[in-house]
């Protein structure tokens, strides 16, 4: 019998809302065809063979440059090619995300220097950096940060009361965090949107993704296939049921077509993670998503690879940046796609918090890019990769954005730093694993320094409005829509 809709009998969320574990409980009840009252997208109809597009919402096409693959597909997003693009027929250069030294005249991120004319400002108080109910490791991780910025920055570790004076920016692990937003000054920033939830949740994300797909007509969905089929358990148990039992009878993949991964939604850093290969090994006993593995991964000197990137969202407006610095994660063990391998979590799961105590199984994704375009003799492989990258993420803020951009009582005062999870394929296509919320800020190995440090005093220094980003960001915009 089908489970109950993961998605039907939930309130609007509001500040603080959210059931500490529970990934469902702030999407509004859905019914067939319902679309969010909000949503950009309640207006497009599953297609009909020989549809025309004539209010689809994507089908304005900026005019054709060399190496167009169709003139009238309605996602085209070729732009002319500028100085610097990294090869001149790049398939993946029609997107040209601004970097963060691009900023609007008007972004409050864009602090302009004192002309010669103009009398030195007086100094700037210090930025109070508060790090409530967090593990001892985000503490160190926000002061690491903090103390690369230079004078300026302080960090104070403090549980008491969230709706207090005498703090700017407020860093909390949880993101459902209490906070009386009435009771805090404008300048005062939180680290979490307040439905972010609806994007991180790997339940919610799945049926998000499949239900944007299904609003679509036949020829846009390719476009959006950016993450692997997944289905939430109990709920969907028998439309899971059912498209394994047609992965088996295709015989794809050489046989890998059939095989899954289980992940529970109330858990992260790969806690109550199993492989399946067969309708026997779905067993589980709290909620949870079961995701198609792909097969045939980037792999590194044997072994598995998947990529760790970050994403900095702000709103009122909404507006994305995608840090160019992203971390290759390798598997404990060699890649095998023998069935005697096929519930190895050694050889088939990055994670790092898996890996052995005192191993850095992770290293800046430039180093795999660069053995692999050697590997190839494609010398323009990482830049085709990076802006695949870029697309994808593209495509996924496209699909989130009324997510995203709700502000709830915060006014727009929050911000959110996302881990993003990507596996590259051997065609070098990114997909989309999941987001998290409240990525690992650890520092606990050199690429840390080399990675991490610099993005969090980033984010820190952004976020306080005492500079911009800087050059090792990209700004990343939604798909181009019509009017």
């Amino acid at each position: 019998m089908v489970g109950k809709d993961p998605l039907d009998e939930v309130e609007p969320a509001t500040a603080g809302d959210a059931a500490e574990n529970d990934p469902f409980d702030e999407v509004e009840p859905a019914t067939a065809g319902d679309a969010a009252e909000n949503d950009p997208f309640d207006e497009v109809e599953p297609a009909t063979a020989g549809d025309a597009a004539e209010n689809d919402p994507f089908d304005e096409v900026e005019p054709a440059t060399a190496g167009d693959a169709a003139e009238n597909d309605p996602f085209d997003e070729v732009e002319p090619a500028t100085a610097g693009d990294a090869a001149e027929n790049d398939p993946f250069d029609e997107v040209e995300p601004a970097t963060a030294g691009d900023a609007s005249e008007n972004d409050p991120f864009n602090n302009a220097e004192p002309t010669p004319n103009q009398p030195t400002p007086p100094p700037l108080p210090p930025v109070i950096i508060r790090v409530a109910r967090a593990r001892p490791e985000v503490i160190a991780g926000i002061r690491a940060a903090a103390i690369s910025l230079g004078p300026g920055y302080t960090v104070l570790d403090d549980d008491g009361p969230l709706e207090t004076a005498g703090w700017d920016i407020l860093w909390t692990w949880k993101t459902n965090a209490m906070v009386d937003w009435p009771k805090l000054a404008e300048t005062q920033k939180t680290n979490h949107l307040p439905e972010i939830r609806r994007f991180t949740g790997k339940g919610l994300m799945a049926v998000r993704l499949r239900r944007f797909l299904e609003g679509l007509k036949p020829a846009q969905c390719s476009m959006f296939t950016i993450s692997p089929e997944a289905f939430v358990l109990p709920a969907e148990y028998t439309q899971f049921t059912r498209r394994q039992l047609e992965l088996d009878g295709d015989g794809n993949e050489g046989g890998l077509g059939g095989r899954w991964i289980i992940k529970p939604t109330g858990k992260s850093r790969g806690r109550g993670i199993t492989l399946a290969v067969s309708i026997d090994d779905v067993v589980y006993t709290e909620e949870c998503v079961i995701q198609r593995y792909l097969p045939r991964p980037l792999m590194y000197k044997g072994v598995k690879v998947d990529v760790r990137c970050y994403m900095l969202i702000l709103q009122a407006p909404l507006r994305c940046w995608l840090h160019k610095g992203m971390y290759a994660r390798l598997a404990a063990l060699p890649y095998s796609d023998a069935h005697s391998a096929a519930r190895d979590l050694g050889v088939h799961l990055t994670n790092t918090s898996l890996a052995a105590p005192g191993t850095d199984t992770k290293m800046d994704l430039n180093t795999v890019l660069d053995a692999e375009a050697e590997l190839r003799g494609d010398p323009a492989l990482p830049s085709t990769v990076r802006a695949a990258v870029r697309r994808v993420v593209s495509r996924l803020l496209t699909v989130f954005q009324t997510e995203l951009g709700t502000i709830g009582q915060s006014g727009g005062r929050c911000f959110e730093l996302v881990g993003l999870d990507l596996l590259i394929d051997q065609d070098l296509r990114p997909w989309v694993i999941e987001a998290n919320a409240s990525p690992s800020v650890a520092v606990a190995a050199p690429s840390d320094y080399e990675i991490k440090v610099p993005m969090l005093g980033d984010v820190l220094r952004a976020v306080a409005g005492r500079g911009e980003l800087g050059d090792g960001w990209v700004q990343i915009q939604p798909v181009r829509r019509r009017g």
